[in-house]
């Protein structure tokens, strides 16, 4: 993928971030840096914090910050259909608002997604369901409406994609000012 910093191109190569351990208190912070030491000594300049898994712990964007690898942040949502109810998305913009704030400040933030393969789901998967508008209906409540929004709010500069993959041209979803 192609990024621009501080005015100079970029080709971005990487890997995946998935949770490093069933038991989350295994992943030490040695264990985290070494993963992060070893993308960096292998010629990566990008690592994707994947929406399937767990939000990472604060060490691991100081080392990326450190290392100067580059992060592709996922919100925590893969390959479904959410609900839209007003307790959901106040729950949803808590969490994004959160997220947003504590690590936003980090020099290696590239990049927000929305969401793992969710707009691919209403694209591909779930066509043939009898409520695929309602679906479709919920996703842009959801991601464009809530996610999106909470995002711009708190963080107007970080480039954001509504989902990774995003086929939101292909769905005629909406795009907005700072999505690539």
């Amino acid at each position: 993928m192609f990024f621009e910093v501080n005015g100079n191109p970029m080709f971005a190569k990487g890997s995946n971030i998935v949770p490093l351990e069933s038991f989350q208190s295994k992943a030490t912070p040695r264990r985290i840096r070494n993963i992060l030491q070893s993308a960096k000594d292998s010629n990566q300049n990008m690592v994707r914090v994947w929406g399937g898994g767990l939000y990472m712990d604060d060490l691991f964007y100081q080392a990326c910050d450190e290392l100067g690898l580059m992060v592709w942040q996922e919100f925590m949502t893969a390959g479904a259909i959410y609900p839209t109810d007003e307790h959901s998305l106040d729950i949803v913009r808590q969490e994004v608002n959160h997220q947003v704030k504590r690590i936003q400040h980090h020099a290696s933030l590239a990049v927000f997604g929305g969401n793992n393969e969710c707009e691919v789901g209403i694209s591909d998967w779930f066509t043939e369901e009898p409520d695929i508008d309602l679906y479709r209906e919920m996703y842009v409540e959801y991601y464009h409406a809530t996610v999106h929004d909470e995002l711009l709010t708190l963080d107007p500069v970080t480039p954001r994609l509504s989902s990774s993959p995003s086929v939101a041209a292909r769905l005629r979803l909406p795009r907005h000012t700072g999505d690539r």
